[in-house]
């Protein structure tokens, strides 16, 4: 398979997450009588290529991206940003993805997060997992 092809294939079901994501969340906000829309989305990506496609991807469906090209640059983007939602790169320098979703919660910040990665084994799942990812 052509590697645009599969980069379209892969940023088509991080579409479909988010919807998913805004599916799920929407019915919990609705029980709290709150209104709220997933419109701003974090990109935390440091290959730039895969980020620019991502931040096309999304624009295209009617997000607002705010990129990231690590996971420092990500938390000064969050803190200066209002995200709804965030994509977050597993592998990144400086901070990595994991340490960077740990820090925002363990300040206590819940914004819903997709983690993409190329790590499969079960212990990299589970750290995901345990950071509510």
């Amino acid at each position: 398979m052509p590697l645009a092809v599969a980069f379209t294939i892969a940023f088509d079901n991080v579409n479909d997450a988010i919807k998913r994501r805004t599916t799920r969340l929407s019915a919990v906000w609705k029980i709290k009588r709150l209104k709220k829309e997933i419109n701003n989305v974090l990109v935390a990506e440091d290959d730039y290529n895969i980020c620019r496609l991502i931040e096309i991807k999304l624009k295209n469906a009617g997000y607002s991206v705010v990129p990231a090209v690590d996971g420092e640059d990500a938390l000064c983007k969050f803190h200066e940003n209002h995200i709804d939602i965030m994509v977050v790169d597993a592998m990144m320098p400086k901070k990595d993805g994991f340490e960077f979703v740990k820090e925002l919660r363990l300040a206590g910040d819940k914004t819903p997060v997709i983690m993409c990665t190329a790590l499969g084994s079960i212990d990299d799942k589970a750290a995901g997992v345990s950071l509510g990812v």
